[in-house]
């Protein structure tokens, strides 16, 4: 078995209250998706909350004209601004016009232009969703096949220059 990987948190501020079992009941019920075990087991120590680790590398140029993401926040659960609070996911995807391919989990410096998400498209609201950027024009654009892989690929400084681009 491989390193076990978690979200580098930066401070002590948690967004959301100690994560209880009826609160994930009651998530995944409002948001009509079974969550990633990782995913809940991160919100177990730290129900939301701003990273160190904020930089994700992408597999192509962004919108941001880098080969990267960054972010600010991985939202928790049971609060207003939770994945499944009344100013959480679907609040969010309505607001924004992201599309609708599951549960918003992350956002960026850019302030609502684009954010990260679970990706249920594939596996259907049981299965394990993929990760994925969602950029300013609402392209969707893979990151990684789980939450575990996409918190592998967090780093806290800006990933190196792509290859062939030039300084």
């Amino acid at each position: 078995m491989g390193k076990e990987m978690k979200l580098i948190w930066k401070g002590d501020t948690r967004l959301g209250p100690e994560l209880t079992d009826s609160m994930i009941e009651l998530a995944e019920q409002r948001l009509g998706v079974k969550l990633p075990a990782s995913y809940l087991k991160e919100m177990r120590q730290r129900n939301g909350g701003h990273l160190r680790t904020v930089y994700c590398p992408t597999t192509r140029k962004t919108d941001w004209g880098t080969n990267f993401i960054q972010l600010r926040t991985v939202i928790g659960i049971g609060y207003p601004d939770g994945i499944d609070g009344p100013f959480g996911s679907k609040y969010m995807v309505a607001e924004w016009g992201y599309p609708d391919i599951g549960v918003l989990i992350a956002d960026t410096p850019a302030g609502g232009h684009d954010a990260v998400m679970l990706d249920y498209r594939a596996c259907g609201p049981t299965g394990e969703p993929s990760v994925a950027f969602i950029d300013e024009d609402r392209a969707v654009l893979p990151l990684a096949a789980n939450f575990d892989s996409f918190v592998a690929l967090l780093q806290e400084s800006e990933p190196g220059s792509a290859v062939g681009v030039s300084a």
